[in-house]
């Protein structure tokens, strides 16, 4: 069996020629030195052979281009370019593709590489600077050097952002990567249950004061952390900016500025179980500020106000604001209108009935001062009749410097302070003069004790004082000062009565001033004999004001003369007719108050040389 030597056909016995491929079977040699010096003819090549020849050409092409592709495609270089087209463009989404970390807790994707792409936005100058750190990276690994620590090539770390690394092969190529190290972010903040922001999700909350946390990982950037903490008194909030570079963990102070504040009200309220209100700007908090006096946490910048409410014996009391500017407040009860006014009008009463007392000679009929002031004056009437001195005066006013009222409660009683400036006209005399009368002025120190049966101030002392503030004043003027006297160098009361108007009317005035306070006080006091004096004790009014204040006392109501004025006095055969408008608040046992007005007609008489009351319509 014979083969074709050129292309391996099987042949025939006889073949002169492959019929496969053209090639002659037996081609014998001439001999002869022409015949050995010819050249061999070129032979024909097959179809076949062609076809092998072109497709493995092709295919040396073919991966010739996916090589170079794929080279390009994975080229450092250009993975550097779109890393800087990316950051010039703030492409959270391509960045994100680009980057990759070691720390598998870390996940890369375009909400996580918000801090990064800020950093770079808030720091545009940076750019050209990290992408020629890279390029100088990748220089460095051409020249067959791995360079995977950034500080290999520029001694620090500390600002490092991103790097770049070789991370093995993809098939026959290099694979290279930016590397970003993560971060890890220490918070620490004051207040138990505040809550923690990071980059504006909620993280966390402090389980405890003086709390610390790590948080993380994170990409390095800029991120954005909050502290808040919402009391029933104020949101507290602190904000704070760091910037974290690849591989560090910064601790942040998120610390509130907050503070503890005590409320003191000079109040010693441990067995009186007063019912109060803290108010923090203009706000009820729900805090009793008598059972907890320290409340917060608060801002003490002075941006937050402070005011307290409370039941106190003479009624709702609500104090001035106050600005919180430190750890403590001071409340003063005395600051409220409403008590100062209460306080004033104890005051101006107690003048007129103390000018009264001392020429009388008798403090019986003081209704608004204490059995001690009682004593003092009573002291300074029988010094007068030591010396055998006369008194002639007017109370002319009262001015009040308004920023020294203070109310506190000690020694199981409610007190009052204020200093005052009291105006007289008066002269002191001896027997057989005759009286100057000339301007006065008096400061005091003046001291008041709340009678809560009564429900009423009593002034309990006035010391004469050298200081007075005139900056914030109220003045009490009399409208028709009355002039009293006393008598041959002894105090008798001022007889009343008078042939013309103006005195006639200064009787009146005076019979209801007294009258009208005395009745309140026996009401309250159950006390008859306070008003008794001021009418006739055979008259029809005698007998049902006596009635009136054993039922009313019975019943466990107080009343509280508001004001009243005279409006018209006359007399007819003797008989004075007095009008008046009065405004009285009546206190029930219940609790509950009321503020009624009335206009009343009274009848005076003539008894013995002073006017008594007979009746009332």
């Amino acid at each position: 069996m014979k083969y074709c030597k050129n292309c391996g056909q099987e042949l025939s016995s006889n073949a002169q020629f492959c019929k496969a491929c053209g090639t002659p079977v037996n081609q014998e040699k001439k001999a002869g030195t022409h015949e050995s010096n010819r050249l061999p003819e070129r032979q024909p090549i097959s179809p076949k052979k062609k076809k092998w020849l072109i497709a493995g050409s092709a295919a040396a092409i073919i991966l010739l281009a996916v090589y170079l592709v794929g080279q390009n495609l994975l080229s450092k270089d250009r993975m550097i370019n779109q890393f800087e087209e990316a950051l010039n463009n703030h492409d959270e989404k391509a960045i994100a593709k680009i980057l990759d970390t070691n720390d598998k807790k870390l996940e890369i994707n375009k909400e996580t590489v918000g801090a990064f792409v800020k950093y770079y936005q808030e720091n545009p100058e940076e750019i050209k600077e990290t992408v020629d750190a890279l390029r100088k990276q990748a220089v460095v690994m051409d020249n067959g050097k791995n360079v995977n620590r950034y500080d290999d090539l520029f001694g620090s770390s500390d600002d490092q952002m991103v790097r770049l690394v070789q991370d093995g092969k993809f098939l026959v190529y290099d694979k290279y990567e930016l590397m970003v190290d993560s971060v890890y972010l220490t918070v620490e903040t004051n207040y138990k249950d505040t809550e923690l922001t990071i980059d504006g999700k909620t993280v966390g909350k402090a389980n405890q004061a003086d709390f610390e946390k790590t948080y993380g990982p994170y990409v390095p950037g800029i991120h954005e952390l909050q502290a808040k903490l919402k009391t029933d008194f104020v949101d507290l909030v602190v904000d704070e900016t760091v910037t974290a570079y690849g591989g560090s963990e910064p601790t942040v102070n998120l610390y509130l500025d907050g503070k503890e504040v005590q409320i003191n009200t000079s109040v010693n309220a441990e067995n009186l179980n007063l019912k109060g209100k803290l108010y923090v700007n203009g706000k009820d908090v729900g805090v009793n500020p008598f059972k907890n006096p320290v409340f917060g946490p608060v801002l003490t910048d002075g941006s937050m106000k402070v005011a307290v409410e409370a039941e106190l014996p003479w009624g709702k009391v609500k104090t001035k604001e106050k600005e919180i500017d430190r750890h403590y407040v001071d409340i003063n009860f005395g600051e409220n209108e409403e008590t100062q006014k209460g306080i004033m009008d104890a005051i101006v009463k107690n003048n007129r009935e103390a000018l009264i007392a001392y020429t009388s000679g008798s403090t019986s009929k003081m209704t608004q001062a204490t059995d001690d002031y009682k004593k003092s004056v009573k002291e300074d009437v029988d010094e007068l009749k030591v010396f055998e001195q006369s008194y002639t005066g007017k109370y002319m006013g009262t001015v009040f410097d308004l920023n020294s009222f203070t109310v506190s409660y000690m020694e199981n009683a409610w007190t009052a302070d204020v200093s005052a400036l009291v105006s007289y006209q008066d002269d002191t005399y001896f027997k057989g003069d005759s009286p100057s009368l000339e301007d006065r002025d008096e400061t005091y120190a003046i001291s008041l004790i709340y009678d809560e049966k009564a429900k009423k101030w009593l002034v309990d002392s006035m010391v004469y004082t050298y200081s007075f503030d005139d900056e914030n004043t109220k003045e009490v003027k009399e409208k028709s000062p009355k002039q009293y006297t006393t008598a041959g160098g002894k105090s008798t009361e001022v007889k009343q009565g008078s042939e013309n108007d103006d005195d006639l009317s200064t009787v009146a005035a005076q019979l209801m001033d007294s009258y009208l306070n005395g009745l309140i006080s026996a009401i309250n006091q159950n006390n008859f004999s306070a008003v008794s004096p001021y009418m006739k004790e055979s008259s029809e009014l005698y007998k049902s004001q006596k009635s009136l204040v054993g039922s009313l006392y019975s019943k466990g109501t107080s009343e509280e003369l508001v004001e009243y004025e005279v409006t018209d006095v006359k007399e007819n055969d003797g008989i004075i007719t007095i009008s008046t408008n009065e405004t009285i608040k009546i206190n029930y046992s219940s609790g509950k108050s009321e503020t009624k007005e009335y206009e009343w007609t009274y009848k005076a008489v003539n008894d013995n040389g002073a006017y008594l009351l007979t009746s009332i319509e």
